[in-house]
């Protein structure tokens, strides 16, 4: 099946963030960026010249805690996203996400394989969605929250 085909998307999250209730809350309010030669990026394509989409995309996989998008990064595959929940070595949650119910909520997808040339982390099937209204993704996407620990040495 192709990622285009498959109807669910997945998100990790740290337990703080879950019982936060942050896990679906963008760290910036646009998702256009203008990129500088500050040695972050390479010369292999993937940036534009001036503001783009495509600029704030590439920066947000990079790095999204210093180039903060109103994307939340999503995968195609739930072990990535269980990954992304353990990474501290702490228990956390994958939210998955139903795609057939982003229209009904003005939610926009971008895959990252599609939009950046050679993206920095290619095994992480990564998607970007973002609210088209600049707000926090809707909870009511979430079709189910699985909770998952770390893998033990």
């Amino acid at each position: 099946m192709s990622f285009s085909q498959q109807r669910f998307l997945y998100r990790g999250v740290s337990k703080a963030m879950y019982e936060e209730g942050h896990g679906l809350k963008p760290k910036g309010t646009s998702l256009l960026k203008v990129l500088t030669h500050n040695g972050d990026f390479k010369y292999d394509g993937s940036m534009t010249v001036g503001e783009s989409q495509a600029n704030a995309i590439l920066a947000h996989q990079l790095d999204s805690g210093k180039y903060p998008t109103s994307g939340v990064s999503t995968s195609f595959s739930f072990q990535i996203a269980k990954e992304y929940a353990t990474y501290n070595g702490q228990p956390g949650y994958v939210y998955e996400l139903d795609r057939m119910r982003f229209l009904e909520f003005y939610v926009e997808e971008f895959i990252v394989s599609k939009i950046v040339a050679k993206p920095y982390k290619p095994f992480d099937d990564e998607v970007i969605i973002r609210s088209a209204k600049d707000i926090e993704i809707p909870f009511s996407l979430v079709s189910k929250v699985v909770a998952v620990n770390p893998v033990q040495p």
